[in-house]
């Protein structure tokens, strides 16, 4: 998915003003706020990432499943977008 990319892109930039355009308005604020407060580790935090997997994709919504990575251990994390406008915005992750 290409909105998640540029997301992860920004975020590895350390770029959080242009990484929030990819975020929903109704979850900018309480997102924003978590990564401002990662400081200079935002720029490492997607390397345990995986790429996006769909899980279900539809006209205006979507679900995907993204795997973070611990040494070890790994936890499933579902990130929900929805298109507005043609634009697609991460929701919840």
């Amino acid at each position: 998915m290409l909105a998640w990319r540029a997301f992860f892109a920004e975020l590895d930039a350390g770029d959080i003003n242009s990484a929030q355009q990819f975020i929903s308005q109704s979850s900018r604020t309480r997102y924003v706020a978590g990564l401002t407060n990662l400081g200079l580790a935002i720029t490492t935090t997607t390397t345990n990432w995986s790429a996006p997997r769909k899980v279900t994709k539809y006209a205006d919504f979507a679900v995907y499943a993204v795997t973070e990575s611990q040494g070890a251990d790994s936890e499933l994390h579902l990130v929900f977008f929805y298109n507005e406008s043609n634009k697609w915005f991460s929701n919840d992750f």
